[in-house]
């Protein structure tokens, strides 16, 4: 639905469904391990390939517990990341 998962929460609640939003999550990252993961490692595979030079996108973002970064700090991701 695009939504947060916390309002998602209160939606089903009010439809007479608990369903946590710690259990959504949960089903969100199991989802994208099993089945989003295998589907980058595999475009990732076919672009190296093919390609010579990648451009990136470099928006900065905050970070949030990441390793030798303050959480006010700002960071991007990198092919090795």
């Amino acid at each position: 639905m695009g939504i947060p998962l916390a309002r998602q929460e209160r939606d089903w609640y009010r439809i007479g469904l608990r369903i946590y939003r710690s259990t959504m999550s949960h089903w969100v990252i199991r989802c994208s391990q099993e089945w989003l993961e295998p589907v980058f490692k595999r475009m990732h595979q076919v672009v190296m390939k093919v390609c010579t030079v990648l451009m990136a996108d470099e928006t900065r973002i905050q970070c949030n517990k990441e390793p030798g970064k303050k959480a006010s700090s700002e960071c991007w991701r990198n092919a090795k990341n």
